[in-house]
């Protein structure tokens, strides 16, 4: 548990450095390349589109940084990069990933975002056990969705889905799904 807890400090103490650094930007220009940033408790292993073996809660942290102007992203609806983590309370399965983000608002208020990518996990790939997850691959594809609401210009809370598989390249398949409440905040 003392190991769990001091990567969680040590992931937020880094990535508050880079928000501050974004937070004193603001006003003196756009110098900062985050868009926004997500934290969230999310329920492990909910069994979606996967089998449920893990039980707990996932700490969840998501950094989305701003699309690039290139004519490349635009032709794909500007994503935006992003990376993240879902770190397992009870020290199953863990994961980091990275991809695209895309965003759509369908009022002022009203948030959708869709996320495609990759993730690395700290799971069992294989296992004699069979009421044990099983993910068949160490690197894994990553679908996630949100649908929220701004409360304010900066602040959103949504609800999340996040879902990684190896998409049957590898055996086994079992995935793992993972969903809960985020708050964001706009740079």
């Amino acid at each position: 548990m003392k190991e769990r807890l001091l990567i969680v400090l040590t992931v937020l103490v880094i990535f508050s450095s880079i928000f501050g650094e974004g937070i004193a930007s603001e006003g003196k220009g756009d110098s900062t390349i985050v868009s926004e940033i997500r934290f969230g408790l999310l329920s492990h292993d909910v069994g979606v589109f996967a089998q449920s073996f893990e039980n707990g809660v996932d700490i969840n942290f998501d950094i989305f940084f701003k699309s690039p102007d290139k004519s490349f992203f635009r032709k794909f609806s500007s994503p935006r990069p992003m990376m993240g983590t879902c770190i397992h309370s009870d020290g199953q399965t863990s994961q980091v990933y990275g991809g695209l983000a895309w965003d759509f608002r369908t009022t002022d208020n009203i948030l959708l975002t869709f996320g495609l990518g990759g993730a690395v996990h700290s799971g069992e790939l294989d296992s004699d056990d069979p009421g044990e997850q099983r993910l068949g691959s160490r690197v894994l594809f990553r679908l996630a969705m949100n649908v929220g609401y701004y409360f304010s210009e900066r602040w959103n809370a949504s609800f999340y889905w996040n879902h990684i598989s190896n998409a049957s390249l590898a055996t086994p398949n079992y995935g793992l799904d993972s969903m809960g409440l985020q708050i964001g905040y706009v740079f």
